[in-house]
């Protein structure tokens, strides 16, 4: 079965504080407004690019203990513009931590309501070690001072910039299992244990994750509280058709439109699948 393009196109986070989110995303990260209502704005990372982030205020505090989004994760297609957003961070004493995966090198903030946020550049997938389908993937220290002599004068988002992968936070790894695997038919691809699973397509080394780091016990995701609405994704004619199916012979509750079909996902929100044109 053709599997490309699979595309995380876009992601909305239902949010409260209007000034404090979009003093974050517009002066401390940049991104560019692309639109904006009186209660929504939506960031690309360039002028005259398609939106990947929208916000939609009118939210109330989540509370705790419940499932939803443990991160986006924010791909850079080289390591200098990653290397200058990141000094930035730092220079404005804005919280920040680090990880080498082996198959990429990460940084992490929570936005302002508490999303998480990686920022991360993909080592060449010639350096990824695969052994029986699983990729290795691991957390090791990060020479922060080598990456920060690497930035540029000023920050300008490049060209490619993407979605790589959403991390969530679920009450059953079951449950994720059956619906990335069984559902949207990614392969399984590393685990931790029995308490975080991580899937892709197309051989890439994740595109999805679930952990149970916050115990099996907690609510699925309140769309009325901050976190994840909804995040979307482009997918080939016969991948999309295909999982049209499974989702009918499963008798999964779904709203057709013409290119497009939306579902609850695993943890609560909403994933819209679009058909490549």
């Amino acid at each position: 079965m053709d599997t490309k393009p699979f595309i995380i196109k876009k992601i909305t986070l239902r949010a409260s504080n209007i000034s404090v989110m979009r003093n974050f995303y517009e002066n401390l990260l940049q991104f560019h407004v692309i639109s904006e209502t009186d209660s929504s704005v939506s960031y690309a990372f360039r002028e005259n690019e398609e939106a990947f982030l929208t916000l939609e205020f009118g939210g109330r505090l989540r509370k705790k203990n419940t499932a939803g989004l443990f991160h986006y994760a924010i791909l850079f297609p080289d390591v200098s513009s990653k290397a200058t957003i990141v000094d930035r961070i730092i220079k404005n004493n804005y919280p920040i931590g680090a990880g080498d995966h082996l198959v990429s090198e990460s940084f992490y903030i929570n936005d302002p309501e508490g999303n998480g946020i990686e920022l991360y550049h993909d080592r060449d997938s010639t350096e990824w070690i695969w052994e029986d389908g699983k990729v290795k993937m691991g957390t090791l220290p990060v020479d922060v001072q080598a990456l920060l002599d690497q930035k540029n004068n000023h920050l300008d988002y490049p060209k490619n910039m993407k979605i790589g992968h959403l991390h969530f936070t679920g009450n059953s790894i079951a449950k994720s299992d059956e619906f990335f695997n069984e559902l949207l038919n990614t392969d399984l691809v590393s685990f931790v244990g029995d308490t975080a699973h991580f899937y892709s397509q197309n051989h890439y080394h994740h595109h999805f994750a679930t952990n149970i780091w916050e115990g099996e016990n907690i609510n699925k995701r309140n769309l009325l509280e901050n976190g994840i609405l909804k995040w979307e994704l482009e997918v080939s004619k016969d991948y999309y058709d295909s999982i049209s199916q499974r989702i009918i012979e499963k008798g999964i509750p779904f709203k057709d439109d013409e290119n497009s079909i939306s579902i609850e996902d695993h943890v609560g929100s909403k994933l819209i699948l679009f058909k490549k044109i």
